[in-house]
């Protein structure tokens, strides 16, 4: 059964003389092995052992993705170091492709490594040892940061895997890397306190109200005072009736 999306069309993956005419992007170039091949190169030699002879892995187009030979995938198809190298061709091209789970359900085993000795004429880079059977994806930054080296063989250890669907995993063009995260939090301003102008001004108010009301009543006061005094003066100083008789 071949898994398929409304927008991607599945690329089979064929037995034929020639090995492959995919080119990586020159950013990808540290996932070439000691021979200077590039992962889908190394594919179609680890791909062919099951074949008894070279295997193709055509480059992609636009919307393209690999997928297995149409029939019962074989043991070489079924190893996680061909899942890896299928993947990072794919990735290298800026191409999408199926996680562990997708790739390996028509498998009735799945290999952890390697099953087979490696072939003649290639090397298998240390990146592609990973093991996806725990992970359940090819992680291009982990297998950058492996590297190549040390070109080795990989354990014959075998896993079952159970049948499941699951949607291709999206191109690397969506991974980027970063010297700075952006924030995940939104911008705060500072909380400056300004000393407020209202209780000196109510004090300076009052100060000036109170002077007013309180002058007024002084002067209210020594207005009483002084009227007081100068009726009290005329009263004294008028004259009676009965002196100008």
């Amino acid at each position: 059964m071949i898994l398929a999306t409304d927008l991607l069309s599945t690329y089979l993956l064929r037995a034929t003389a020639q090995q492959s005419n995919a080119t990586c992007l020159p950013q990808y170039n540290w996932m070439n092995n000691s021979q200077n091949q590039n992962p889908c190169v190394v594919a179609s030699y680890i791909m062919g052992v099951c074949w008894n002879g070279p295997f193709d892995v055509p480059a992609l187009g636009p919307g393209i993705y690999y997928y297995q030979v149409n029939g019962l995938p074989t043991a070489c198809e079924c190893s996680a170091v061909a899942y890896c190298l299928i993947s990072a061709c794919a990735a290298c091209q800026n191409g999408p492709y199926f996680n562990w789970p997708s790739w390996s359900r028509n498998c009735s085993t799945a290999y952890v490594g390697y099953p087979f000795s490696i072939p003649s004429g290639t090397a298998i880079p240390q990146w592609a040892y990973q093991n996806v059977t725990s992970s359940g994806d090819f992680n291009i930054g982990l297998a950058q940061e492996v590297g190549d080296g040390p070109e080795s063989a990989a354990p014959t250890a075998l896993v079952t895997t159970s049948s499941t669907t699951a949607s291709p995993t999206p191109p690397p063009t969506s991974f980027t890397l970063s010297t700075t995260l952006p924030s995940t939090q939104p911008l705060t301003t500072s909380s400056i306190s300004f000393a407020s102008s209202t209780s000196s001004s109510s004090t300076q108010k009052g100060a000036i109200v109170g002077g007013v009301v309180g002058g007024g009543v002084g002067l209210a006061a020594a207005a009483t005072v002084t009227w007081f005094f100068v009726c009290r003066r005329r009263k004294i100083r008028l004259p009676r009736a009965d002196d100008d008789e």
